[in-house]
């Protein structure tokens, strides 16, 4: 695995034109990518915190990636219920995101999964399910 930039970034990795927000907070330290891994054209990564995908996981076109959840300012009327979260979000080897998928922090996606295109994923993911909808629910066993 090399670091370039302080990303790690595997072998035989392929990345898109893809965006970063919350740059600032980890840099590219908080992004790890395994072996064989596809980043589609304008995939969104927050790195407010961690993300690391395993080794073939593919990330379709348009997904969002998040690692925080924060409605913004200490003096907005929400911050007190809603308070600043970070998480590490993490992708198992050879799961696989669909198209306009949005992934929200400190969520887990298990060992040779899918996600449907369009999904909204809020909660952990099992190993070798299909899971879809908003938010995302398991349909069936691979």
């Amino acid at each position: 695995m090399d670091e370039i930039v302080g990303a790690r970034i595997g072998t035989d990795t392929v990345i898109d034109k893809i965006d970063f927000i919350n740059l600032e907070r980890t840099g590219l330290s908080g992004l790890s990518l395994g072996n064989r891994c596809f980043l589609g054209r304008s995939v969104i990564l927050d790195l407010a915190g961690q993300i690391t995908l395993e080794d073939w996981v593919i990330i379709s076109p348009r997904v969002v990636i998040l690692s925080h959840m924060s409605v913004g300012f200490k003096a907005h009327p929400l911050y007190k219920k809603f308070p600043p979260q970070t998480g590490h979000t993490y992708f198992h080897t050879g799961c696989f995101i669909g198209a306009n998928t949005t992934i929200t922090q400190g969520v887990t996606v298990g060992k040779k999964s899918v996600i449907a295109a369009g999904s909204v994923v809020i909660k952990n993911i099992p190993d070798q399910v299909l899971a879809a909808g908003t938010p995302a629910v398991v349909k069936k066993h691979l």
